[in-house]
């Protein structure tokens, strides 16, 4: 059974020291979804630039 909540990074993209720690609801998988767990996590330098607003393929990243 998965925990009920989930620690997390969060990122506005606007700089590595506003990265927040932070805690969430663990989403609950649906139909041919499922919930994997991540034990450990590293940040690469693609990673950098999308925390930074750098980067601008990231999904997350409107382009309208």
């Amino acid at each position: 059974m998965a925990p009920k909540t989930s620690r997390q990074w969060v990122t506005a993209q606007d700089g590595l020291d506003n990265l927040r720690f932070s805690t969430a609801d663990t989403p609950e998988p649906k139909e041919g979804e499922v919930l994997v767990k991540i034990n450990t996590v590293a940040l690469n330098y693609r990673d950098t630039e999308v925390v930074m607003g750098l980067y601008g393929h990231h999904k997350s990243v409107s382009h309208a």
